[in-house]
């Protein structure tokens, strides 16, 4: 509804679309990630009263934690990641805002202002080939790693060993990469979006979606100010253990 043209041609099609309304004015009560999302179902869906919708967020897993020393060297290595990177995690798809993250790497790495490798980890959605056209023609593309995806019991791994995590999504409903790299002590930035600002607002570094420049000035910051990274690293934590699943079920 709010972004047709990132997804897939049945997910904007008329039906579908009267599916989700009928659904939501049948219903008697619709839960929500976030209140960015119960606002959208507001704006989309007027008829829907604000009574009826209940703000239940998910919680992020107790594996989500900072991970040992070794468990980080084993996992880098059967990866492949020889060299400090900076990582996204997710589905590769229009929604994500990659070409954007590529193109503010690419400036970055270009004018030699930073030595880190750029790691994408997730399986192809629908729609990436621009984002793969972006890093065939970023010039540094032997700087730029795909892994696909990568099994589940590596992933704190996989974020502990992360300079920064970076997450530009244009939208999400509530956004669970950045809560588990901060969960995982990692300094995150990510797009002031949706459900992004709300829950991240103050313990992670916010900039705008559309502004490439804004967030290279953003990774380039972090990675030359150890004090902010600190910050960053205790607040994140601090805020993704709001988040968890206990919490979901009570409210639930």
């Amino acid at each position: 509804f709010s972004h047709p043209a990132c997804h897939e041609k049945l997910r904007r099609s008329a039906p579908y679309r009267r599916a989700i309304v009928l659904s939501l004015r049948r219903a008697d009560m619709v839960t929500v990630p976030s209140e960015s999302a119960a606002g959208e179902v507001m704006h989309y869906v007027p008829e829907v009263p604000r009574a009826r919708l209940r703000v239940v967020p998910p919680g992020i897993g107790e594996e989500f934690r900072p991970a040992i020393r070794t468990e980080v060297d084993r996992v880098r290595a059967r990866l492949g990641l020889d060299r400090p990177y900076l990582l996204y995690l997710g589905t590769i798809e229009p929604r994500k805002n990659l070409v954007r993250l590529v193109e503010a790497f690419s400036a970055l790495a270009a004018g030699g202002q930073i030595d880190e490798d750029l790691v994408l980890a997730g399986k192809l959605g629908w729609g990436y080939e621009p984002v793969l056209e972006a890093i065939r023609r970023s010039g540094c593309g032997s700087r730029i790693r795909r892994l696909g995806y990568v099994d589940r019991a590596d992933l704190p791994a996989l974020l502990s060993g992360a300079r920064l995590f970076v997450y530009p999504s244009l939208a999400e409903g509530f956004g669970f990469p950045p809560l588990e790299a901060m969960a995982c002590g990692v300094p995150t930035i990510a797009a002031r979006s949706t459900s992004l600002a709300e829950n991240l607002e103050g313990a992670a570094e916010l900039v705008p979606a559309d502004d490439g420049a804004a967030l290279a000035a953003a990774i380039l910051k972090l990675l030359r100010d150890p004090g902010v990274r600190s910050a960053l690293r205790e607040r994140g934590r601090e805020r993704a253990a709001r988040f968890r699943w206990q919490r979901t079920a009570e409210l639930t």
